[in-house]
């Protein structure tokens, strides 16, 4: 038999040799990604962090749309809702306090829905509550002028997502991942060894007794 025939160490064999796929990573019965080493994160729950963050950035272009009539003397007055209800005079107490109001508007609109979408991709079951939360306070959007309330549907419709079964799979798999190992209670009895008594367990004083 010549050298190009035969089939063993040094050679490749005539048929490719058939090996199963690897065995997905488990933890305590939940499939890890291979590539992040945590649960898969389904399809929708991508959708809502994507809507989460329409609504953050509508929010942070609607306080930018009235920060920018707010410096303007002559458009002041007419930068924000609130500001028309305050009727503050430029340069006054009260007009300081509509500015800081102005950026506090922003920062809880623009911080609601991030948060929300941050702690649901992280696996967290209360985002669906900071989900609501959000929507609740992406209203204040109203406060400004025209067109600022844009940020409230994606707010919405990522707080819908949330409590979608797939992604309520998702958090239940961060829960089973996430639980803390459950403690095995040790007997505190006599252990024996053979035909003797090798230790007892200690009396009210700490000391060891006699045998």
């Amino acid at each position: 038999m010549s050298s190009a025939t035969v089939e063993g160490l040094g050679n490749a064999p005539a048929q490719p040799i058939r090996t199963l796929p690897p065995i997905p990573a488990t933890h305590r019965g939940v499939v890890l990604s291979p590539r992040t080493g945590e649960p898969h994160r389904p399809a929708l729950l991508g959708v809502a962090y994507a809507f989460a963050y329409l609504s953050a950035a509508l929010a942070a272009a609607g306080f930018g749309w009235a920060w920018w009539h707010a410096i303007h003397m002559e458009t002041w007055m007419t930068s924000t809702r609130f500001i028309d209800w305050m009727q503050p005079s430029p340069g006054s107490g009260l007009s300081l306090l509509a500015a800081v109001i102005l950026a506090a508007i922003c920062a809880v609109t623009v911080a609601a829905p991030w948060v929300a979408a941050y702690v649901a991709w992280a696996g967290r079951r209360w985002a669906r509550y900071a989900g609501l939360i959000a929507v609740g306070i992406s209203c204040l959007t109203l406060l400004m002028r025209p067109y600022a309330w844009v940020a409230i549907p994606p707010a919405a419709v990522a707080a819908l997502l949330y409590w979608l079964p797939p992604v309520g799979k998702y958090f239940r798999q961060w829960e089973i991942v996430t639980a803390k190992p459950t403690a095995i209670a040790l007997d505190q009895g006599r252990v024996r060894y053979g035909r003797m008594d090798r230790y007892r367990p200690p009396t009210a004083s700490g000391s060891q007794p006699t045998p």
